[in-house]
């Protein structure tokens, strides 16, 4: 039996139809308080060695439809290593197909920057840098929106602000910020 899974960080879709893995139909969710969507992240289980058809039919009212142009979507059975899979889009509808080799696989946008690799990272940040953490405000989750602050604040110093995945969808922000963290 088919199921599509969202509960976990950043997971986001709407199911309309899971009845046929050839015809599995699905729309992008909002985002929280906003009818912006672009974002989809899920797990699809029970499809082991079937040939799947996603259908993602309002990609069309996306926030920016034209990037679904020449687009692949992500997969990964392991939720570590991902790979792109064939994709159309049609002006409507995003569909992408794969021959599912194991009983689970995750699909994304992009490749997602997991919670447990932000919450490493910060912990790096912390050991490398000399940085200090602070907490700004809280999520809609009840989490603390976090702040690495290097440096004491004096007026007389330049200031730099940098902000990553401020919103679900934006892991690809979270990957520079490693990068930036790490250099």
């Amino acid at each position: 039996m088919l199921k599509i899974s969202t509960r976990f960080d950043a997971g986001a879709v709407v199911v309309k139809d899971l009845t046929d893995p050839q015809n599995i139909r699905l729309d992008i969710r909002p985002d929280n308080a906003s009818e912006f969507l672009q974002w989809f992240y899920f797990r699809l289980q029970g499809a082991a060695y079937e040939h799947c058809v996603l259908k993602i039919e309002d990609a069309g009212e996306s926030a920016y439809p034209e990037g679904w142009i020449d687009y692949e979507a992500v997969a990964s059975y392991d939720h570590e290593t991902w790979f792109r899979v064939p994709t159309e889009f049609d002006g409507k509808s995003l569909n992408f197909s794969v021959q599912a080799e194991h009983p689970q696989i995750w699909f994304a946008y992009f490749e997602p920057y997991s919670r447990e690799r932000h919450d490493q990272l910060i912990k790096n940040a912390l050991q490398w840098s000399g940085c200090e953490l602070l907490a700004v405000g809280k999520s809609v989750e009840g989490r603390d929106i976090q702040l690495l602050r290097k440096g004491n604040g004096a007026s007389h110093k330049r200031k730099i602000w940098i902000i990553a995945q401020q919103h679900p969808g934006e892991h690809m922000a979270e990957w520079f910020m490693q990068g930036v963290l790490e250099r």
